[in-house]
């Protein structure tokens, strides 16, 4: 394992590291950030484990996200600031978190979200499948998933998977299935699945099951 730190205030900027298979944690109470806003991976890694004070990653300028190659994240912002990654693969949200601030992750590979929290809004956009096993937007924020494949729950079962003032899905193919509804609790949802014949099917506790085909 690699650990940095930066003491109490410092921020973390960041070039171009590869740690290989390591898992690598950096930890500040200031920020996390790329050392130039480009597209470029700057930190590659088994896993990551992030933690700031004031945010990691750049929504404020083109191309500002935190450009990372990993198969798991562990990220937290414990203060005033949003969490902003574009991944380079698959990857697995284990415990993601915001104080006060967005969270927007992107990756060209699929998505598994374990454990996403924000007291804001939650974006996810994924080049593969989005599989969800709780997803969490407080005070009223909206959870946004795009995926170019289908976006499911990680298990069947009737434990709410999404909660949040809004929500707005955008999958390829279908969202949730006819045995297996994505389980949501807002009070808005739009969704839409693109391929022909895909469905859409969620259940929210206050409903009966719903379900629709997107596409003929």
């Amino acid at each position: 394992a690699v650990n940095i730190g930066s003491g109490s205030a410092g921020n973390i900027t960041v070039g171009a590291f590869d740690f290989g298979n390591a898992t690598v944690a950096l930890t500040t109470g200031g920020s996390i950030d790329e050392e130039n806003d480009d597209t470029s991976t700057n930190l590659t890694a088994s896993a990551l484990n992030l933690t700031a004070g004031t945010g990691i990653g750049d929504s404020g300028s083109t191309n500002g996200d935190l450009d990372t190659q990993t198969s798991s994240l562990d990220a937290s912002v414990t203060g005033n600031g949003g969490i902003f990654i574009s991944n380079n693969g698959d990857l697995t949200l284990t415990d993601v978190d915001t104080n006060n601030g967005d969270i927007d992750i992107s990756a060209t590979g699929s998505i598994a979200a374990t454990d996403v929290v924000a007291n804001s809004d939650i974006t996810l956009d994924a080049g593969g499948n989005i599989s969800v096993t709780s997803i969490t937007a407080n005070n009223s924020g909206t959870v946004s998933l795009t995926a170019s494949g289908t976006i499911i729950e990680s298990s069947t079962d009737t434990t709410v998977d999404i909660t949040a003032g809004s929500i707005a899905l955008t999958a390829e193919d279908s969202i949730g299935s006819s045995s297996s509804a994505l389980d949501i609790d807002a009070a808005t949802l739009a969704a839409e699945a693109n391929a022909d014949g895909a469905g859409i099917f969620f259940f929210h506790p206050d409903s009966t099951p719903g379900n629709a085909d997107a596409k003929d």
